[in-house]
């Protein structure tokens, strides 16, 4: 669930979204065989979690040509709770107690984008360029323990969501139709510290 807003001034831009969802996860986790164990070396385990989110945008629209051309900057406030769970399957299964993972980050980058008409609508393919700094990328622990023998605890050391930089490149084509609605197609890639994902997204917005 989302809410979005924008204000506009001349050349001058400033959107706001503020997002809430739940997410439910599969993980598999394996075992190294190196360490003389022989067992079955792969531990399940299923787990939800929520998150909420805001970001706010601000720029400037120059027009060059057929194209646009916008500098962007961005901050962005995330934060997910994981709840606790147990894996199973293995008698080197590891139960995990809640977390959470924070993130305050400001961005800037550059987006360019046109426009194609046609009678009834309007084609916007557009390709942005960003780059994140995240002031909350700090080490953590999360307290686990062996289901085996839940007398002995561990502390596994992680990072919280994110390393300190983070890029992201997004290939984007909006259809605009006439009745205040968008339909929309989204590839991004985001690469930071020695992790990439990419996505493929769809969206749909109505203006009121």
């Amino acid at each position: 669930m989302s809410l979005y807003g924008g204000l506009n001034k001349d050349r001058y831009f400033a959107t706001a979204a503020v997002n809430a969802g739940y997410s439910s996860f599969v993980s598999t986790r394996t075992i190294g065989e190196s360490t003389g164990y022989s067992g079955n070396t792969k531990a399940e385990g299923n787990f939800s979690a929520m998150n909420i989110a805001l970001r706010m945008n601000a720029g400037a629209n120059f027009e060059l040509g057929m194209f646009s051309v916008q500098p962007l900057v961005a901050a962005e406030l995330n934060h997910l709770k994981v709840s606790d769970y147990e894996e199973s399957r293995s008698v080197a299964a590891l139960g995990y107690d809640d977390q959470s993972v924070s993130q305050m980050k400001l961005g800037g980058g550059l987006n360019v984008s046109t426009k194609i008409e046609l009678d009834s609508a309007t084609f916007s393919p557009s390709l942005m360029v960003m780059g994140w700094y995240d002031f909350n990328a700090d080490d953590e622990q999360i307290d686990a323990y062996i289901l085996a023998d839940e007398t002995v605890q561990l502390d596994i050391d992680t990072v919280s969501g994110a390393s300190e930089e983070r890029y992201e490149l997004l290939a984007a084509l909006d259809y605009h139709m006439s009745y205040k609605g968008k339909l929309g197609i989204a590839l991004g890639h985001h690469i930071e510290h020695d992790y990439s994902d990419t996505k493929l997204q769809f969206q749909y917005q109505y203006s009121f």
